[in-house]
């Protein structure tokens, strides 16, 4: 299915009642898009305090391909870096 088709389908969608087309959960191509034109360009959480629930505690998260360590400082601070 063409991400151009998907669209219309979700607009379709958007003004009754049905949830959104099952092409936009499975469609490598529509994932393809929405990566490069929403989720990339846009900030989005990517996890929660209790992720990481004490200080020294350290998570990885693997984003759109970018893999993240997510840590609570001593500060009690959560900081995100780029794990390279």
């Amino acid at each position: 299915m063409s991400v151009k088709k998907l669209t219309k389908d979700i607009a379709n969608s958007a003004s009754g009642t049905s949830g959104l087309p099952n092409g936009v959960y499975i469609d490598k191509d529509y994932f393809s898009w929405e990566s490069k034109n929403l989720l990339a360009s846009n900030w989005f959480g990517i996890g929660f305090g209790i992720d990481v629930p004490q200080s020294g505690s350290i998570k990885k998260v693997d984003v759109l391909g970018t893999s993240l360590i997510m840590v609570r400082g001593e500060n009690e601070t959560i900081r995100v870096f780029y794990n390279v």
